[in-house]
């Protein structure tokens, strides 16, 4: 008897609203660039999200942002938002944060080391309360 495994699937705007959910795994095992794919994908449907890194700064993880829409390699682009100023980036540098702002604009983001759930809680509370829009 074969298992039918799309029947007991539920769509995932009914199993994910108002959900948190939470990414495990080995280093390098594709984590960040999963969240970032569904992060990118909710806030393209005006769908608020929130995204927390216990381990990755900001800096780390809005140059792998970066990345995702220009052909520059991280460590450069690492190296732009460490030591350049803004105003005197390459333009494919301003062009990727531009659409990084705007594919991201429905996504809160907070980097703090070894949040619990309490205050992961907390930020999410402090977002919505900020910005008027529901994390879902």
């Amino acid at each position: 008897m074969a298992l039918d495994i799309a029947s007991m699937i539920q769509p995932a705007s009914v199993v994910a609203e108002h959900c948190k959910i939470l990414l495990f795994g080995a280093p390098s095992s594709g984590k960040t660039t999963l969240a970032i794919n569904f992060l990118e994908n909710q806030s393209l449907n005006n769908v608020g999200s929130f995204f927390v890194s216990a381990d990755m700064g900001d800096q780390l993880v809005f140059a792998r942002l970066m990345q995702r829409y220009c052909g520059i390699p991280f460590k450069e682009i690492l190296h732009s938002i460490k030591n350049v100023e803004m105003s005197n980036w390459r333009k494919p540098l301003k062009d990727a944060w531009d659409l990084v702002m705007t594919n991201f604009r429905n996504v809160g983001f907070s980097f703090t080391s070894g949040p619990s759930i309490v205050e992961i809680s907390n930020r999410i509370d402090a977002h919505e309360q900020a910005t008027g829009n529901k994390v879902k």
